[in-house]
C-alpha cells in the first residue's frame, strides 16, 4: 500500500533575473504514512515552508520543480493539471472554508469611525487612523 505522502528526491530552485537557477531544495525523500505526524526542522530559511507547500503542488512565486516527485494518495501532484490539483486540495482539506472563514475578526482592517467604538480607539492609539 502507497504511503499517504510520498516526496522521492524532490529538487526545488529559485530563478534568478539572469535565468539562472539556484537550489533551494536539494534532493529532499521522505515518506508520510496514514495517522503518521512528520515535524519538519532546520534553520531559517532552510527550505521547510518551501517542502511543506510541494505536499499540494505549490510552489512559491520565483520557485520551480526542477527534478523529483511529490505522491499524495499515489498521485502526482507536481504534474497535475491546476483544476485538479485544485480539486484535490479541497478534498485533502475536510474542515476546508471559504477564504478568511478561520481569520478572526479583529485581525481585519478597520477603517476609521468605521469599526465598534472600541476599535477606533485600539487604532487610534497606537497611530492608524
Amino acid at each position: 500500500m502507497a504511503s499517504l505522502l510520498e516526496v522521492d528526491q524532490l529538487k526545488i530552485d529559485a530563478r534568478k533575473d539572469d535565468g539562472s537557477l539556484t537550489p533551494i531544495v536539494k534532493g529532499v525523500s521522505f515518506n508520510v504514512e496514514r495517522g503518521e505526524v512528520v515535524a519538519l526542522i532546520g534553520e531559517s530559511g532552510s527550505g521547510k515552508t518551501t517542502i511543506a507547500l510541494s505536499a499540494l503542488g505549490y510552489t512559491k512565486p520565483g520557485l520551480e520543480f526542477t527534478s523529483g516527485e511529490v505522491r499524495l494518495h499515489g498521485q502526482d501532484v507536481i504534474s497535475m493539471p491546476s483544476e485538479e490539483k485544485r480539486l484535490m486540495r479541497f478534498q485533502s482539506c475536510p474542515h476546508h472554508r471559504g477564504a478568511g472563514d478561520g481569520v478572526s475578526r479583529s485581525a481585519w482592517p478597520v477603517e476609521p469611525g468605521r469599526g465598534k467604538p472600541e476599535s477606533n480607539r485600539t487604532l487610534s492609539g497606537i497611530g492608524t487612523s
